[in-house]
Order: structure tokens, then sequence, then C-alpha cells
């Protein structure tokens, strides 16, 4: 039996809407980190236990003019964010997607920004 591939909210077709969405699923508990996101921020001194403050930090820093259009079509299709972090202190990248009816928030990327 093969699984079907799970939609993007229909919400993920506005940036606005999507933020609004995704800081309500962050409150509720319904996100969850791609395995690799945990690579990236122990780069950047963040410990594991670290990890669900610092992702509700860079989600309270991004917002609609942070955007960044994807040059690339990568899979799984999200919203991209690049910005200067004052809680990281750097430039940085951030990339989430809406799934489901409640949504629910994956994590994709968040790391220094290489562009």
């Amino acid at each position: 039996m093969r699984r079907r591939a799970k939609k993007s909210h229909s919400d993920a077709y506005s940036v606005e809407a999507s933020l609004r969405q995704m800081r309500a699923a962050v409150q509720a508990g319904r996100y969850h980190v791609h395995p690799h996101v945990f690579d990236h921020v122990l780069d950047l001194g963040i410990s594991p236990g670290e990890l669900q403050g610092a992702i509700e930090k860079a989600f309270l820093e991004i917002d609609a003019r942070h955007y960044k259009e994807p040059d690339h079509v990568f899979d799984p299709p999200g919203h991209g964010f690049v910005w200067e972090s004052r809680y990281f202190g750097c430039r940085m990248y951030l990339k989430f997607r809406l799934e489901g009816r409640k949504p629910v928030c994956w994590l994709y990327s968040l790391h220094k920004a290489a562009f």
C-alpha cells in the first residue's frame, strides 16, 4: 500500500497567512523539526536542550518582509526567510512548511544564511 504525500495547508500560499498559522501551531505545540536541523543548530552553539527556545525566538523574529522567494524548487516546498537575527547574532535562514488541516508546522531549515 502506497502512502500519499501530505498536502500543504491551504493558507501556505500566502506568506502572511502562513506566518499566522505557523505561530498558532508553534504556540499549541503542533510543530516538528526535521532531523538535519539539529546538526545546524549545533554549529551555532545551541544545545539540543536549547533548541525549542531557539526555534521559538527565530519564529518571533521573522515577518513577511524577510520572505525569500526560492531560487530553485526544493523538496519539500515551504516558506523561506532570511533575516538579521538578534538572538543568533548573524544573518539566518529559516524554512518551514504547514501541513494538514490543523495545521502542523514542519521546520526544515534553521542555519546561518549562505546568501
